[in-house]
């Protein structure tokens, strides 16, 4: 039995897939904007805009996105010229995001730099979850030991 999906049934069901493993999937220039040429339905969900919107706002820019979280561009940028710089394949890197409301998300981000240029430029395919449940647990564990450190040496 041969099953033939088309390229619309495929993606579909690759976004699930990425979705229930709780994946965000995307395909990046290596631009200053670092501009999303594609990504799965979860990239949206999980940065907090619809396709549409994140379309309209950023124009696909992620420097736009990043507007108002300086600190996590600063990061994102520092480790992508860094891993270029150094030869290698890819990096990972631990960044604060802000959703749209305002509040602050962790995301763990993975990419791999392609063979593939597209207008001069490198592409890159990227990873995010969302890491914030670990973040604020090492960030309790810290707590834990610097009150844990403050009374042992008061005793």
């Amino acid at each position: 039995m041969e099953i033939n999906l088309s390229y619309d049934q495929l993606n579909n069901e690759y976004s699930m897939l990425m979705g229930v493993l709780g994946a965000s999937v995307s395909k990046h220039l290596i631009d200053e904007h670092l501009t999303c040429i594609w990504a799965n339905s979860y990239y949206y969900e999980l940065i907090g805009y619809t396709k549409a919107a994140y379309e309209t706002r950023f124009q696909n820019q992620c420097d736009r996105y990043f507007e108002t979280n300086p600190e996590g561009w600063k990061l994102l940028t520092e480790k992508i010229e860094s891993s270029l710089a150094k030869g290698e394949k890819g990096y990972s890197v631990y960044l604060p995001m802000v959703y749209p409301d305002g509040s602050k998300f962790w995301i763990k981000l993975q990419a791999v730099f392609t063979d593939e240029y597209i207008g001069g430029y490198r592409v890159a395919y990227t990873t995010m979850i969302d890491v914030t449940d670990m973040m604020q647990a090492q960030k309790e564990q810290m707590r834990a030991q610097q009150n844990y450190e403050t009374m042992t040496n008061d005793a």
